[in-house]
């Protein structure tokens, strides 16, 4: 069978998955898993959504800690710095310290 049969033979009749938060996840791969295991998904197929589910929770992680750094870092106004500027920032705010 070549994958141009593959797809010919795809079901694109199904929906799609909402997939917008970490909780969204588990049960598209449960499907998944079930369609393998009963052989209406190719496991190869699996295997790809499998592999984007990585990708797809380390980027829906990776978000929230994104955000909250940028509010840690405008509270202390750090934002958008550079490791030089911060050091620079950092010595500029002990020789005032020193000096009074």
């Amino acid at each position: 069978m070549t994958n141009s049969s593959n797809r010919d033979e795809a079901d694109y009749t199904m929906p799609d998955s909402p997939l917008r938060s970490t909780t969204d996840v588990p049960p598209l791969l449960s499907e998944s898993i079930n369609q393998v295991r009963r052989g209406q998904l190719d496991p190869r197929v699996a295997n790809a959504v499998g592999y984007l589910a990585s990708i797809l929770l380390n980027a829906l992680d990776q978000g929230p800690v994104e955000e909250r750094l940028s509010r840690v870092e405008a509270t202390l106004g750090l934002g958008g710095k550079t490791q030089k500027e911060l050091a620079t920032h950092a010595d500029t705010n002990a020789n005032a310290t020193s000096s009074n």
